[in-house]
């Protein structure tokens, strides 16, 4: 499986539950981009809670987790509890938990089937999500407060399945700033 990771960063692994993780990173990165562009009247309404699961950004990995790749003084990827798992009321084949230098910056979850069901229950809960070009059925939602902008990014796949990716900007930029001034 390829595992969610942070702009540019990506790593193969194996398990179960197979099919990229990643590409819903980079939509959202992508989509971030273009956010300040909207109004702040239309961002109003989004509200994805920043943290995912009972944990906040920051947070350490809790001691149910198991480590699926990675480091634990670097970049390093979670299981947590028995999966399968439901997210929003939706089967959820894989949730993937990112962690750097045990501080939690993203969370990746992936199914094979519900996308509808999960979007109507994000909008209800966040929004409508911020929807780039109508002919994609990708959705962003966004917001910000104490802990920094948390963004969350949802695709579809293969017709009825998803990816969803729910991570804090400021802890992913950090990350990439530091990985980027250690390689110089």
């Amino acid at each position: 499986m390829t595992d969610v990771r942070p702009a540019g960063t990506i790593s193969q692994t194996s398990d179960r539950h197979g099919g990229p993780l990643r590409s819903s990173l980079l939509a959202c990165v992508a989509l971030a981009t273009g956010l300040p562009l909207v109004s702040l009247s239309a961002a109003v309404a989004q509200r994805p809670e920043p943290g995912f699961g009972g944990l906040a950004w920051g947070d350490p990995p809790t001691a149910e987790m198991v480590l699926v790749d990675g480091r634990t003084d670097g970049e390093a990827t979670y299981s947590k509890g028995p999966e399968p798992a439901r997210f929003a009321g939706v089967h959820a084949d894989a949730i993937r938990w990112v962690f750097w230098k045990n501080r939690l910056m993203m969370v990746g979850v992936h199914g094979t089937s519900g996308f509808s069901t999960l979007l109507a229950s994000l909008a209800e809960t966040w929004g409508p999500g911020f929807q780039a070009d109508a002919h994609q059925q990708r959705y962003t939602w966004m917001s910000r407060g104490p802990a920094g902008r948390t963004i969350a990014g949802l695709d579809v796949e293969n017709a009825t399945g998803f990816y969803l990716a729910v991570f804090s900007e400021d802890l992913t930029d950090g990350m990439e700033l530091e990985q980027t001034l250690s390689r110089r």
